[in-house]
């Protein structure tokens, strides 16, 4: 058995209970089941906004177990997590999809007496959300320091005081949009809506930048198009193009250059990354590793010279 959720069990359990970073956990996980690549893609969505998630999952499902999160044993506990995060959280997955799933994990994996904790847990979670709609976000509104560490609170709290922390901590939780930009020298943009939309990707036509688009279903194919590996379009937020727009770079320009350049240095520091988790403890990896450290280098070089030399162009602008 490795499906995507039985693989993220494994993943989270083994995080929980040790010391160990995550991409470490994964890699030995990855390494045990030799997973395809999809179930890979959907295994690392359920760990990353799990973890992600955590306080108020385990916040709600304290509410609606009456256990205390870390009385629960930690299989169960990742189990029970994966099936409040998809039962609330996941816009694809039907609820009986999401509490089924999860109950016969846990019967699987456990026994079947944990199978029928998971039920009931999620059946009253369900419930809850049946009774009141807006009883999710009455939670993440009143309570959205549980997403947080504490240090880290107490940290913005001294920083920006109660108010101003409260709103970071809702803003940070919700889930930010993907921005796709257009290279319009190397493919039209009609074209390129057509191909993502054929290979099952819904965009739509960002405001105010005519080359941007938002990515409004299909995230996770983004990476795996012809297009994003041969550099017609790019992951990009928006503002950047703003900037872009009041700095007017033309071709040949030093800006232009260290744009491209800087672009062709994270690609291959992508495939390194590829070589150190697919065959970790080798000289490959280490190899790869030491290339990876040269790479941060170059980049947080080419950012001093950057700044450096946008600074005068930045004070105009702000003078305007």
């Amino acid at each position: 058995m490795n499906t995507s959720r039985h693989i993220s069990v494994d993943v989270l359990t083994s995080f929980d209970v040790s010391y160990s970073q995550l991409p470490e956990v994964l890699a030995q996980v990855f390494d045990k089941y030799d997973p395809s690549l999809s179930k890979k893609q959907r295994s690392r969505v359920i760990i990353n906004e799990v973890i992600r998630r955590r306080g108020i999952l385990d916040h709600i499902i304290e509410k609606c177990s009456s256990k205390k999160i870390d009385k629960i044993q930690p299989k169960l506990r990742a189990i029970i997590r994966i099936g409040c995060y998809e039962l609330l959280f996941d816009d694809f997955i039907p609820d009986f999809a999401a509490i089924h799933s999860a109950v016969e994990l846990g019967k699987k994996s456990i026994n079947k007496k944990a199978g029928s904790m998971v039920n009931a847990v999620l059946r009253n979670i369900q419930r809850e959300q049946i009774k009141d709609s807006t009883w999710l976000e009455s939670i993440i509104n009143n309570n959205p320091e549980l997403a947080y560490p504490n240090w880290l609170i107490k940290k913005w709290k001294r920083q920006f005081r109660s108010i101003i922390t409260k709103k970071l901590c809702v803003s940070f939780f919700n889930k930010a949009p993907m921005f796709l930009r257009v290279n319009e020298e190397l493919l039209e943009k009609d074209k390129s809506i057509n191909f993502l939309k054929k290979s099952g990707i819904s965009i739509k036509q960002h405001k105010a930048f005519s080359n941007f688009l938002e990515v409004t279903n299909g995230q996770d194919k983004v990476l795996d198009t012809d297009l994003f590996g041969t550099g017609m379009i790019s992951i990009q937020d928006p503002a950047s193009g703003a900037v872009v727009d009041l700095i007017d770079p033309q071709k040949g320009d030093w800006n232009t250059l260290i744009t491209n350049e800087s672009t062709r240095i994270l690609k291959a520091k992508d495939k390194f990354q590829y070589i150190t988790q697919t065959y970790p403890n080798t000289d490959y990896a280490t190899d790869a590793m030491f290339k990876m450290d040269l790479i941060t280098d170059q980049l947080a070089a080419k950012v001093i010279i950057y700044g450096s030399k946008s600074r005068s162009q930045w004070n105009n602008l702000c003078l305007r």
